[in-house]
């Protein structure tokens, strides 16, 4: 059985496969149900005690190479355990044989009501019957969305199914931190969906952090986000050609071997952009900021 979390976009998130789309991301109702298919697809709200989960297996993060910081005394030991109740949890009341299709109209009304409705960042989907990358695909291509294809990104990634990407292609000792999808580009996802097959081991590694950005925000020095507020902030990228060696390159990057591609891409999203030697840097002053529209 499968696990999918989908997160708005006002959740930082770091490190399983996953999906971006564009437009659309307390308690609810305890069930939703899904027969347009023909079969039933109940999903229940079902709590989770995290923090024992987390005292059985605790991801230690003091210490880790590559962890910027984590080589202070004062530096958390291990990671924090999310919060009860966050993310809310929803499950198949059986088990059920529905195909992706019918798993689709199930999530999408969750999801409508907990991301959408009730301004909540994330929601966790644990049981659905699905086995493959070919079935998550299904799923996210079935829920009334507009999916986005992940170009420009800085990224290592693979699409290994349609609009389904390896999370990360980078090194597994490298911790990525949380972060904004695509924050450096003015198209950006309103909703990343994460997709877990197989579950690492205890103690291998491999957590999927989020984090809620409306959090952390109070908690920065206000003299500083201000500042950030008032003169916004410029992203200057530099990618290489096809070379050996190359870590990333613009072909890679935007997934296309066509120059003018590349250029039509960098035009409707209002970036500048130079060639040299067959090579792109390009930049882009932003906000800051960006208040989430779900």
């Amino acid at each position: 059985m499968a696990a999918i979390l989908v997160t708005a976009y006002r959740c930082g998130r770091s490190r399983s496969v996953q999906t971006v789309w564009s437009r659309i991301s307390h308690r609810v109702h305890n069930s939703h149900a899904s027969t347009s298919f023909g079969t039933e697809v109940n999903l229940v709200e079902t709590h989770v005690d995290w923090a024992s989960r987390a005292k059985l297996h605790p991801a230690r993060i003091r210490g880790r190479k590559w962890l910027p910081g984590s080589a202070s005394p004062n530096y958390p030991e291990f990671l924090k355990p999310p919060r009860d109740g966050y993310p809310f949890v929803f499950t198949p009341d059986d088990n059920t044989t529905a195909s992706p299709e019918e798993c689709a109209v199930a999530v999408r009304k969750v999801v409508h009501e907990v991301l959408e409705k009730n301004k909540n960042g994330a929601v966790l989907f644990r049981g659905l019957p699905l086995q493959t990358a070919e079935d998550f695909s299904r799923v996210v291509n079935n829920m009334g969305l507009k999916l986005m294809r992940y170009e420009g990104g800085d990224g290592v990634r693979t699409e290994i199914a349609k609009a389904v990407y390896t999370a990360s292609d980078e090194p597994p000792e490298f911790c990525i931190e949380p972060h904004n999808e695509l924050s450096y580009s003015s198209h950006f996802p309103e909703k990343v969906i994460f997709f877990c097959l197989d579950p690492p081991s205890p103690g291998a590694g491999g957590e999927t952090v989020i984090a809620d950005v409306r959090e952390i925000l109070p908690r920065l020095d206000k003299d500083v986000v201000d500042k950030f507020e008032k003169l916004g902030v410029m992203y200057w990228h530099h990618l290489p050609s096809h070379s050996p060696g190359a870590y990333l390159s613009w072909q890679k990057s935007f997934q296309t071997e066509d120059r003018a591609a590349v250029e039509k891409h960098m035009t409707a999203n209002g970036t500048s952009w130079r060639w040299e030697d067959g090579n792109i840097s390009w930049w882009i002053t932003l906000p800051s900021m960006f208040k989430y529209r779900g």
